[in-house]
């Protein structure tokens, strides 16, 4: 029998569970995502089934894992961790061979975050806490148990406050993360000023910084070098929300650094994973390459528009800032991008949207397409309307990766897609993956400025 040389780290969250896997030689297996594992939110069984359908996305050989490290949302004892392991044995008793390590995900994120390095994680997802570790190793951890609404600057109490006031609806689900999720409305309508929506997220910015405190200060004094962190899916991302945050720490802490984090959470527990069986830690830049490489496709949700029309822009400005001038270029706003994607997302059309996300759930590139509306062609072809990438993550084989599943997920029998004569990379990137010109030809308008554009056809192999 082959010698296990498989390693798995798991970020198991109240809202979603991540999993990415390597080799012995820190190549890449895959990456996999699941429902949340926090077994506070159900079960013991209900949080295993989660971790281990993330774990099979990955297309690891569970009989091949010779290492697998959890960092679970609510795994606060020893005795708890020990159920948990017995719970996924005897699921899959395959990873009997493997070594299985369990943490809670504050662990995995300040190791993500700081590569190891002492300091300070604030975490804001569907709940709250705060987690610090100092040069002795002693730790400290604060969680929200004691506020008026629990988890003080999380998803679910942000939401739950906006339930309570009638600024949201009441919703028809009930479960935590659920109700987390319909904080992002709150963020929406405070991004457009609302002054409810805004007074609300300072409140709760207020009483998140509140919850940290005690290990703020107990920093203070000690080890005022150490570096802060803003861990979690609400402040993962830039955000009027966020930004409430920073302020309210640099007003209250301002000797206090705030860092970026430099690994997400779910590298934190790989390399806990990594280090149970090798000699030598994965190094920053191992982690930051299988990151860049550990991107999932899945089907675009009203959230992430932002993220859609924020790639749009920058990456339509990079692509064309040598074809169009300046003035042209600059036309195109944010707002009218984000305006765009918003109603994009949410009308009842043919049309569908791929994003890429990667493994901090972060989207770094995008496919719309649809039905074809050019009178000479086929009424079932299908037409590549829009791919995107953020530019920091071009030539790395996402948008090869978008533009194939949107080949197979199209019930066509060919693509058609239009792109700018001048767009020279362009044309390259399709002509390599078998587009052709047809010989149709078209104006691309901007403004008062025409472009023209050729377009490409590929017929699908049935």
């Amino acid at each position: 029998m082959e010698r296990p040389r498989i390693y798995i780290g798991v970020d198991g969250g109240g809202s979603v569970t991540r999993a990415i896997g390597i080799d012995h030689s820190a190549r890449l297996v895959g990456v996999g995502r699941s429902s949340g594992s926090n077994p506070n939110n159900g079960d013991l069984s209900s949080s295993a089934e989660s971790i281990l359908a993330a774990i099979r996305q990955t297309g690891a050989n569970v009989k091949q894992v010779a290492s697998l490290h959890l960092g679970i949302a609510g795994v606060g004892s020893e005795s708890f961790a020990n159920g948990l392991r017995d719970e996924i044995l005897r699921i899959e008793p395959s990873l009997s061979q493997a070594t299985i390590s369990i943490s809670h995900d504050l662990d995995i994120a300040l190791e993500g975050a700081l590569c190891g390095s002492p300091g300070i994680c604030l975490v804001a997802g569907t709940g709250s806490a705060c987690y610090g570790r100092k040069e002795s190793g002693e730790t400290y951890r604060e969680s929200g148990r004691a506020f008026s609404y629990e988890d003080p600057g999380s998803g679910y109490a942000i939401a739950k406050r906006a339930i309570d006031s009638g600024l949201l609806a009441a919703p028809s689900v009930t479960g935590r993360s659920e109700i987390a999720a319909l904080s992002k409305s709150v963020i929406e309508l405070a991004d457009k000023g609302h002054s409810e929506a805004l007074a609300l997220l300072t409140l709760e910015a207020s009483n998140l910084v509140e919850l940290a405190r005690p290990i703020l200060s107990e920093f203070e004094g000690s080890a005022s070098d150490c570096e802060l962190v803003l861990v979690g899916g609400m402040l993962e991302r830039e955000s009027v929300y966020r930004s409430l945050i920073k302020r309210a720490l640099n007003e209250q802490f301002p000797k206090r650094k705030i860092s970026p984090c430099r690994h997400a959470p779910v590298m934190g527990a790989l390399q806990h994973a990594w280090t149970h069986k090798q000699s030598l830690p994965l190094s920053s830049e191992q982690l930051s390459d299988l990151e860049h490489h550990a991107v999932s496709i899945r089907p675009a949700l009203r959230r992430d528009a932002l993220e859609i029309a924020t790639i749009h822009l920058t990456s339509w400005r990079s692509a064309y800032r040598h074809i169009m001038p300046l003035e042209i270029i600059e036309t195109i706003s944010l707002e009218k991008r984000l305006n765009q994607w918003t109603a994009t997302i949410t009308e009842d059309s043919a049309n569908q949207i791929l994003v890429a996300e990667n493994i901090a759930g972060a989207i770094v590139g995008f496919a719309l397409w649809g039905p074809c509306g050019d009178p000479d062609v086929g009424d079932s072809t299908t037409e590549l309307l829009a791919i995107y990438m953020r530019p920091e993550h071009f030539g790395l084989g996402i948008g090869s990766r978008l533009l194939r599943e949107v080949e197979s997920s199209t019930q066509s029998g060919e693509i058609v897609l239009w792109v700018l004569v001048a767009n020279v990379p362009g044309r390259h990137f399709y002509s390599q993956r078998g587009y052709t010109p047809d010989g149709a030809e078209r104006p691309y308008q901007v403004g008062n400025t025409s472009y023209p554009s050729l377009r490409y056809r590929k017929q699908l192999a049935t």
